[in-house]
This record gives structure tokens, sequence and C-alpha cells, in this order.
């Protein structure tokens, strides 16, 4: 009976331990700006709203206005390679247009959840003397459009990442172009780590000496072993003389002790084959996997044609 109680305790404290999970964390303020890495992030995307939306607020073209131009908040296009939300831009540079009070604006995805409800209101369900119908809203003057491109160039440990915010409004009248303006924004790093052939070469290090230090600790241990003897004895002879005295060879058995196994060379040997098997373990998985990147080699050639200069990453 206590050793069920025992054992049900027991299990009860590990399927504890097995489910509780502590996360701890805190919040960050959303306005500072953070480089966590080379891809276009949250951080590059608050930069080019804010920029765009202040300089559009004070363009020459629309600043001494009596009424507040109509603008329409179109696409921006994505041309850097990546999953950007530009949607999500689109927006950041609206909220930051209404917060300025210069323009009044309409937006692409609203107008579709308009007709939507037009359509709803105009069906028959809602009563026809409270129902809107299409035909009252109020046209756009001008429409804004953008796009996102990026070059990346990479130089062994060294990356660049360069991307261009371009955006232009135009006048939905006449076609032209009343205002235009880019934000460039670069990023410099440099790639930490080793690459896929070093690793590799690591790893297969760290296995060869566990492998080698497993062969050598069993050695040991065998030889330990092997100098174990079990007790037991032989004949011996001595010189000895005879009933008349002459001289003559007799023979006596002698015990021969017992030979203890050698436990320095079992401990020597115990102490390596355990130390190679945690290196065959443990060395594969903290060896950190190559980058790619880190791979490469390129061959300059130098001016004049006197040789070529090579350089690499590792």
């Amino acid at each position: 009976m206590n050793r069920y109680l025992m054992l049900t305790l027991a299990a009860t404290l590990l399927g504890g331990c097995a489910t509780t999970r502590s996360v701890r964390g805190e919040y960050a303020d959303p306005e500072v700006i953070e480089i966590l890495s080379d891809r276009f992030s949250e951080n590059d995307l608050q930069l080019i709203a804010n920029r765009m939306a202040e300089s559009l607020a004070q363009a020459p073209f629309f600043a001494n206005r009596e009424a507040p131009p109509r603008l329409l908040v179109g696409k921006i296009a994505n041309r850097t390679g990546e999953q950007v939300d530009t949607d999500m831009l689109a927006e950041r540079i609206q909220v930051a247009l209404v917060k300025s009070g210069r323009f009044e604006l309409f937006d692409e995805r609203t107008r579709l959840a308009l007709a939507q409800e037009y359509d709803y209101q105009t069906s028959g369900y809602v009563d026809p003397g409270q129902a809107k119908a299409p035909g009252a809203q109020i046209a756009a003057d001008y429409v804004l459009i953008g796009s996102l491109s990026a070059i990346v160039q990479a130089s062994g440990s060294d990356k660049m990442t360069y991307y261009k915010m371009s955006m232009s409004v135009s006048e939905l009248a006449t076609g032209i172009i009343r205002w235009a303006d880019d934000k460039e924004i670069r990023k410099k790093y440099e790639i930490s780590g080793i690459s896929p052939g070093t690793s590799k070469a690591i790893k297969g290090v760290g296995l060869g000496l566990g492998i080698s230090a497993m062969v050598a600790g069993t050695g040991l241990i065998v030889a330990g072993l092997a100098a174990y003897e079990d007790a037991s004895w032989h004949l011996e002879e001595y010189d000895c003389t005879n009933s008349l005295g002459d001289p003559w060879r007799c023979t006596k058995r002698v015990n021969d002790p017992e030979v203890p196994v050698n436990t320095t060379l079992v401990l020597a040997g115990c102490g390596a084959l355990v130390g190679g098997l945690i290196t065959t373990i443990v060395v594969p998985r903290l060896v950190p996997r190559g980058d790619p990147r880190l791979a490469s080699v390129q061959l300059y050639p130098l001016r004049g044609g006197g040789g070529m200069s090579l350089g690499f990453s590792f």
C-alpha cells in the first residue's frame, strides 16, 4: 500500500512538472526603432510611412488650399521579393494623413464594403425611407500610389540591403503628377558564424575524437580486466641432501597469491569511454549549422592581368 501511494505521488509530481510552463515578457514601445534582422520589418514600415505622410502634408501644391484635397489611397506594389504587407504600409500612411488634417481620404477597400452595403440596403430588407442608394458619393480628385523595391548586395560575411519606397500623387482630371517623393533605407550587416564546410569538418573531428576515445577506453578496460589472475600454486626445485648426505634436488609446492584487477586502467578506460560517448553525442549538437552565405569563394582579377586574388569566408 505504501509503495502504491509513493508511485502515485511521484507520477502526480512528474505530471505537474511536465505540464507547468512559465513565460516572462514585457511590452515594447512600438515607436522605438530596433534593428533585429536584415529583412523589411515593422520599424522600416514605420519610418517610411511617417516620412511619406509628412512630405505629402507639406507639399507646396497642397499647402495653401482652402478646401482639403480629396485623396484616394491606392495600391502599393511590392517589388522586393520578400513577404511585405503593403496594405499595412498603406494603412499607416492613411492614418498619418488623417491625423494631419490636410486631406479628405478615400480608401479603395472601403469602397468595396460600401458597394456591398448599397446592395443590401436597396434589396428590400431596409426601410426605403432610410436606405442609402449609390450615386451620392463625393469623387476623389487625386490618387496616391507607390512601390517598394530592394537591392541586396553580399560579399563574404558582409551584407548590404537597400530599400527604396517611391510614392506619387496624380491628379485624376489631368493625369499630372502633383507630388512625388522617395525614402531610402540601408541596412548593413556582418554575417557571423561558420560555413557549412567548416561546420561539417568540426562535427567530423569531434565524432572522430569521440570514437577514438571510446576505442581507447575499451582497450584500457580490457587490459585492466586481463591483469586479473586467480590464486594458484606451482612446484619449485631447490638444493638439498638425501639420506646419505649426498647433494640432491628437492621440490616443494609454492602458492601463488591472487592478482587483482588493475583498477587504475579500468577507471581510466571508463573515463575515456564515457568522455568519448559524451563527445560523440554532444559535439554534433553544439556545433552550429553552417550558414550557406559564408561558404563563398571568389576570385578577383588584378589590374594589368598580373594575377588573381583569392578571397574566402569560413
